[in-house]
Order: structure tokens, then sequence, then C-alpha cells
């Protein structure tokens, strides 16, 4: 009897950590169900980048340190084999990046050979939306790369064309289940994403589908401060990045900051415009509800953020003080960031903006 192997392939931004957490978490219950996960070969959030690329990349073009991952998958799955009716199920936002360079194929083939349906669960994002979410995680994570001054340049050639995108994935030998980001209704994302790889009725009724928030987010304001604060950290270790990324958050916490867009009515204008072709193509895949929800942008309704220290308002500077207050005190008392930032850089920093 042929097996599924469920792949989930994000995109990047559209909920993946929240399934990506209820996944492992519930791996036993999903076993019980004829569901396997690999859990050797994920990640500590429960993603599996470098599993995906060993099932996708040239072997000339995987990196030493993972080179050896595909022989280990292999010989975990044929243990699968003792357990008849056993499906997979692997979820990796890299899926998608490989996707978008049409790198399925031996992927796909590679499943074929041992006995599984490849089935790809890929959801899509109204683009404006996915990038202002993109933009805000690197920089919250502190990555210089982001410039809040012309946000449009820096990230939307990395876009994709989701048509085409979803496109490949079938011309690789997947079957494709397509939805939307955010899903409607109130039903929690990992049971949603459950329902559209066609495995909820698998479970028992009584299945817990609550995750905690995963991917706390930084507003407008807080955008602005990391990047007046990302070029500080060119010299700082991992550990030390890390923990001023979870400052930054902290440091706004209860404080008034609405949620983060980089873009003004025109440059939402010229993002539209710039994937209307591919968004039409979608109904190949979408209902008209979905592509409604495609084409719809919560942060039509939103102000554009601060780009520049000098764009915030009295009530917005008041704000910023009282996080950069915090940000500092933090700091300074932080045995481990304290040994390579001064709170004075990074006031200085922000002052020349």
């Amino acid at each position: 009897m042929t097996r599924t192997a469920y792949l989930h392939m994000g995109a990047n931004k559209t909920g993946s950590s929240a399934i990506q957490t209820w996944i492992p978490g519930n791996a036993a219950l999903l076993q019980s169900a004829g569901i396997a996960v690999p859990l050797d070969f994920l990640g500590s959030t429960g993603n599996a980048p470098h599993l995906a690329a060993a099932l996708c990349l040239p072997p000339a073009e995987l990196p030493d340190d993972i080179s050896g991952i595909l022989r280990g998958f292999a010989g975990w799955l044929r243990q699968q084999d003792a357990k008849p009716g056993s499906d997979l199920l692997i979820s990796a936002e890299r899926f998608s990046v490989h996707a978008a360079q049409n790198r399925m194929r031996r992927c796909g083939a590679f499943l074929h050979r041992r006995g599984y349906q490849p089935c790809a669960i890929f959801y899509v994002r109204n683009q404006i939306d996915r990038i202002n979410s993109s933009i805000a995680q690197r920089l919250k994570r502190l990555r210089t790369r982001i410039d809040l001054s012309d946000p449009m340049a820096s990230i939307i050639p990395e876009r994709d064309d989701w048509a085409l995108c979803l496109s490949r994935i079938e011309a690789a030998g997947f079957t494709l289940r397509a939805g939307v980001y955010p899903p409607q209704g109130q039903t929690p994302l990992p049971a949603q994403f459950m329902a559209l790889a066609g495995l909820l009725d698998r479970l028992p009724d009584d299945t817990d589908f609550n995750v905690t928030q995963a991917n706390p987010s930084l507003g407008g304001l807080g955008m602005l401060l990391a990047h007046g604060v990302a070029g500080l950290t060119a010299q700082l270790t991992e550990p030390q990045r890390h923990g001023l990324s979870l400052a930054l958050l902290d440091a706004f916490t209860g404080l008034q900051d609405a949620p983060y867009n980089g873009f003004t009515p025109d440059e939402m204008d010229q993002i539209e415009q710039q994937f209307a072709a591919s968004n039409a193509q979608m109904t190949r895949w979408l209902d008209t509800d979905e592509m409604t929800a495609l084409s719809v942008s919560k942060s039509r309704n939103r102000a554009t953020s601060p780009r520049r220290i000098v764009d915030m308002t009295d009530a917005q500077a008041q704000v910023m003080a009282t996080a950069l207050n915090r940000l500092c005190d933090t700091v300074e008392n932080d045995p481990l960031l304290s040994q390579a930032l001064r709170p004075d850089a990074i006031r200085a920093l922000l002052a020349d903006n």
C-alpha cells in the first residue's frame, strides 16, 4: 500500500512556528494515528531546514555538516517499513525556498522510490502583510540588511511568485493542498493545518491544538529602535545578539506601540501591481473566499510606521524614551551584554538618525 509523505512547506511568515511547535509536541499522538514524525531530524523549534536541504539539493551543494543527513533519514524510513500504513509528516519553511528555485524533483523522486506519495501543504499570504512581517522578523533578530528608509528595496526582490512556485511543486510529482494565511475562523492554526492536509479525522475529537505564541512581535517603534541598534551587533556573539533581541521585546512590554507597517499607500499599490498577475492564477488552487483573503491586506488600515527618529510624533517619542531607558538598563545590568555594549552608544546611535 502506498503511504503518503506530508511535507508542510511554509511559506515563511504564514504561521509555520505554531504548526512546528504543535507537531513534535504531539508526535506520540500522531504516531498512534499512523503518522510518523522524524523527531531526530528536527531542529529545536520543530523546523527541519537541514532535512529539507538534504532532500532537495544535489550532494555537491550540501554543506559538510549536513551531508550525511539523507543517509540517516533513509535509514529511519527503513524502520518505518515495519509499521504498515505509517505515513510521514515533516515541516520546514525551507521547502518553499527550494520550490521557488525549482528544486523539488529530487525530493519527490526520493520519496517515490521509498513507497511514499509526496503531498505538499503550502500556505500563501497577502504579499504586503508578508513583507511587513518579514521585515519585522529580521529586524527583531537585529539583521543589518534591512533599511527602514527604503523597505521595498530591502525585501521585495526576494518575494516568491506563488503561482509559479505551486506549479513547480506539482510538476515535481507532488499532490498539492494550498491554503491562505491567516485562515478564517477561531480554530487554532494546527487544527486548520491538519484539516487542510486531510489528517484531522484521524485524530481524537478532544485533541488539544492550542499552542503558546511562538513569535512575539515588535511594533513600529520597536522596529525603529531595533534598526538603530542593529549596527552595534556586528561584534556580538550569538548569545549576546539573542539576549539583546529579547531585551528589545521586553523594553516595549505594556507600551503603546502600533503594529508595524513599513509602506505608504502608494508603495502598497506598487506591491499589489507587482504580484497581480501571479495572484490571478491562484484560482487554480484557491476558492473565491480564499482569493479574497489573499488580496486583502491588514496593513491597508494602518498608518505607515516612522522610518526615522525625526518622523515620530511627540506621543511616540515619549514611548520611545521609556523603551530606550528600559533597554539601556537591561544592557547595563546584564553581565553578558554589558561586556560588549554601552548604553550611551545606543542613545548616540538613535540621536544621529
